[in-house]
């Protein structure tokens, strides 16, 4: 029978994880849906530039593994001096990456009408 006292033990611990997950989940939902549409904007914008950049945001992001992105926000922004914490650093690598996605969601809604 296996030993789940670990679990009982730490349930404080599980639990403030489990918190922190909502948390970082719900604020990454809410500010790459509003990422995203300032994206989809972009890409759909009768303005050159702004669509350029649209796209460019989209296809590059949209190649590049999210535990990347996140690294690059937890170990390369130390370089250049800004620290942050590592929920922080989730929680902005998640909104980042998954406006990509919103932002073609809404692109091709907003084609299709």
């Amino acid at each position: 029978m296996p030993d789940f006292s670990i679990l009982t033990d730490n349930f404080d611990i599980y639990l403030e994880g489990f918190l922190n997950t909502i948390y970082s989940s719900v604020i990454a939902l809410i500010g790459s849906f509003v990422l995203g549409t300032v994206i989809a904007i972009f890409r759909i914008s009768s303005v050159k530039p702004l669509r350029w950049l649209g796209s460019v945001y989209v296809e590059f992001i949209r190649n590049i593994p999210l535990l990347l992105v996140v690294f690059v926000f937890f170990y390369g922004l130390p370089s250049l001096g800004v620290t942050l914490n590592g929920f922080v650093c989730g929680t902005v690598g998640l909104t980042v990456y998954t406006a990509s996605f919103i932002a073609e969601v809404i692109r091709a809604g907003i084609r299709s009408v």
